[in-house]
């Protein structure tokens, strides 16, 4: 297996789709208009990158936060592919963003209100993707769960994604790759509790995270 990072290239190709279809139809309703040769096209596409980068390995993952957005077309080219959900309590998630620097911008992480705002529609349109994509499709992997047992859930993701069970899968930290996202420092050691309840920390400083949560919840 190739662990591929943050990859930009299904929310490019979203953006891209109108052009690549010639039409007038927005995406993403423009998606219904996909031939099958459109669909063999673009996946090859996308195919081809992943191999460039991960030379031959079978099982590659694409872990970008905003593929999210793209779930029905990602089904679309690849309706075999396993999707990992991964969950958090929203106040430690929007903090942790908060306090992370991205060089590449997600100007939503430097304001609260919207960071809440933002949230509630992720949160909403997961639930539309649960609605109507197949159920065997997505699993649904929260944080906190996993750190707190990390054997039962990696076993349990390992299982969906159809691959036999590595010990390894458990000593992650111990393998030297070069890590290029926000996560690169957390990968480098064992699993731990402490980024739980991290908000709690900030509590005083929440309210506009709170006011838009809220007041997304209510439009």
């Amino acid at each position: 297996m190739f662990g591929a990072g943050e990859l930009t290239w299904v929310g490019a190709a979203a953006s891209a789709i109108k052009g690549y279809l010639e039409t007038d139809t927005p995406y993403p309703a423009c998606t219904k208009e996909l031939t099958k040769s459109n669909i063999i096209e673009l996946a090859g596409k996308y195919l081809h990158y992943l191999q460039s980068l991960a030379s031959g390995e079978s099982r590659i993952t694409d872990k970008m936060p905003n593929n999210f957005l793209n779930l029905g077309l990602i089904h679309i080219l690849f309706p075999n592919a396993r999707i990992i959900h991964c969950r958090r309590d929203f106040r430690d998630a929007c903090t942790s963003m908060f306090c992370q620097y991205f060089p590449g911008g997600h100007a939503i992480s430097h304001d609260m209100f919207k960071l809440g705002i933002y949230y509630k529609q992720y949160q909403r349109l997961m639930s539309h993707w649960r609605a109507v994509l197949p159920a065997d499709t997505m699993i649904e992997v929260d944080y906190e769960t996993l750190v707190a047992n990390q054997e039962a859930e990696s076993r349990r993701i390992v299982d969906f994604i159809d691959m036999e069970w590595d010990d390894a899968c458990l000593d992650f930290y111990k393998k030297k790759r070069l890590i290029y996202t926000a996560s690169s420092k957390q990968v480098t050691k064992p699993i731990y509790t402490s980024s739980v309840g991290r908000w709690k920390r900030y509590k005083e400083h929440l309210q506009l995270l709170e006011d838009g949560f809220n007041h997304s919840a209510k439009n």
